[in-house]
């Protein structure tokens, strides 16, 4: 570090940083090989520099920092492979990855999540064939510059494009492809598996689960991951998700612990501890099953509780506007009868008292029943008895049978 210092000059690019520290950090991943930095703190300029830059171009600025790299430390006269040309190399998890030296592939990069700058540096093809091994998205191969042509960062992870990608002869680049054994990918949907120690997991196909990662590391089976998770001694595991296609990473079992919650994923499957399922209110995993729809329930986690909540509002809620609507038209005054003719009633000569009834004109014998539509919101005329002493002689019971509207 050369503090409140401005090296003049021998500038590959200015970029943009926050930090001196971050400038120095991109400087170390450069696809060129960089040599030094200098920071400009008021416009947040990060300048990197050449081979030929030393401290003798330097000013003083008090606005700017600078810091040069050890030159030592980007040079290698070793630039042999290190392997056999077509051996197959094993990494500290178990990945195969079969060499091809003298042999470079330009493109497919892959950008690791769970890196913190990439490409980096590897100091053996052992170790950038390892950190390749350890990568989640899945890296399928790696081209390893030992002689830095390209820079500090030599080290570069592939996407499965690569596999199939053209090459192109080197002296100082050699390539490392991974060997990916097949895995089982058989899954039954709300199967069960019970574990050496007896603990049972309930199998749901498509599905991850959202919860707090204890390990991650290689395995062949879901089985296989979920027996790791009812012996795990480190932590409380409750669930076991496998990734079969390595679509995540090489290291394909993820143990999990926590109140979690479900995620449709086709590429995975998941074992969860059936203690685990017991303890979530009214089944919130629901098993994994599908629910005819095409859609999973499970993958939104919704439980029974959550969904009852809503449906006894919405019947609360329609009872109330109910009870308000009657009262209301309790509420309101009595229409003021207009005559028969103005409201739209046909005559009927043979209707008593007046002659009108509200429904299509029609002959009626005297004291015949009529019947009005239930669509008729307007009044209705029934004809009346021609007497009360008829109206009591077909109602034995008296004037109490008998009724005016």
């Amino acid at each position: 570090m050369h503090c409140a210092t401005d090296i003049v000059g021998n500038d590959i690019v200015v970029t943009g940083a926050s930090s001196v520290q971050l400038c120095m950090n991109q400087c170390a991943t450069s696809r060129m090989p960089c040599y030094g930095v200098t920071f400009d703190t008021s416009s947040g300029a990060c300048a990197l520099k050449t081979e030929n830059t030393t401290i003798d171009d330097s000013v003083y600025d008090p606005d700017r920092h600078s810091a040069l790299a050890r030159a030592s430390e980007l040079s290698n006269d070793n630039i042999a492979c290190g392997y056999d040309d077509g051996s197959i190399q094993k990494t500290k998890n178990g990945l195969d990855f079969r060499i091809e030296c003298k042999q470079d592939s330009v493109g497919n990069f892959v950008i690791p999540a769970n890196a913190p700058s990439w490409p980096l540096h590897a100091s053996s093809f052992l170790e950038c064939m390892d950190a390749c091994s350890r990568t989640h998205s899945y890296c399928a191969g790696v081209a390893w510059d030992p002689g830095m042509d390209s820079g500090y960062s030599n080290c570069y992870p592939k996407s499965p494009a690569f596999v199939n990608a053209p090459r192109t002869n080197t002296n100082s680049t050699h390539i490392a492809t991974a060997q990916p054994r097949d895995l089982n990918n058989t899954c039954q949907d709300s199967s069960t598996y019970v574990a050496s120690n007896k603990k049972q997991f309930i199998i749901s196909c498509n599905q991850d689960r959202v919860a707090t990662y204890i390990a991650i590391y290689h395995d062949t089976s879901l089985e296989n991951c979920a027996q790791t998770c009812a012996t795990w001694s480190s932590g409380n595991c409750t669930a076991a998700v496998f990734d079969p296609k390595m679509t995540g990473g090489y290291e394909n079992c993820y143990l999990k612990s926590g109140d979690g919650v479900p995620n449709r994923n086709s590429d995975f499957r998941v074992a969860i501890l059936l203690d685990e399922l017991a303890e979530e209110e009214n089944g919130i995993i629901e098993n994994g099953t599908d629910q005819g729809d095409g859609t999973n329930a499970a993958s939104h986690g919704v439980s029974a509780g959550v969904i009852a909540g809503p449906v006894v509002g919405a019947v609360a809620l329609i009872a109330m506007l109910i009870a308000l609507l009657v009262w209301w038209r309790k509420r309101q005054p009595k229409k003021t009868n207009l005559p028969m003719q103005d409201a739209g009633y046909a005559m009927d000569e043979k209707a008593a008292p007046n002659g009108y009834s509200h429904m299509p004109s029609m002959r009626t014998e005297e004291n015949a029943p009529v019947e009005a539509s239930a669509a008729d919101t307007a009044l209705v005329e029934v004809p009346a008895m021609s007497s009360r002493n008829q109206a009591n002689a077909r109602n034995p019971t008296g004037s109490n049978g008998v009724h005016e509207m």
